[in-house]
């Protein structure tokens, strides 16, 4: 069975790949004539393809701060991947807000109960334990080569 699924793996992997390819040169071909949609029949099956633009901003952050100065804030607003990678440092500014952002921390009950500082009365009842079974199949790191 793991022969069989690491074959698989590949396979889609090879197949990923062809489709990215074939992605790209049909979107070539439909700029190239200037169409956004284009329809037909593929072996039997109905196809419609879609060409939609989309425009991404990406803003020299430094050079507005330094040309906005004070008014710099004014154009901002959260950005959940600056916070992921800035949470350490921001819990404490976060801390007043915990009860409409926040979630029980497995970690921080532990320590609070094994510390006494709250009854494990508390949480019973108050909470379900679900069980999930995650199966991953990884490369294997090489072996050591012993010497007999």
């Amino acid at each position: 069975m793991l022969a069989e699924y690491r074959v698989m793996e590949k396979e889609m992997a090879r197949l990923d790949e062809t489709k990215k390819t074939l992605r790209a040169a049909i979107q070539r071909v439909l700029d190239e004539e200037g169409k956004s949609a284009y329809a037909a029949i593929v072996n039997g099956e109905p196809i419609v393809l879609q060409l939609k633009t989309q425009t991404e901003i990406r803003y020299d952050e430094n050079l507005l701060r330094t040309r906005l100065g004070r008014e710099y804030d004014r154009i901002l607003q959260p950005d959940i991947a600056k916070i992921r990678r800035h949470l350490m440092e921001l819990e404490p500014v976060l801390a007043p807000h915990l009860e409409k952002i926040g979630s029980p921390s497995r970690q921080k009950i532990r320590q609070l109960v094994s510390s006494g500082e709250i009854p494990l009365e508390v949480f019973r009842g108050a909470f379900q334990k679900i069980q999930k079974s995650i199966l991953f199949v990884k490369k294997p790191l090489p072996l050591p080569v012993s010497d007999q």
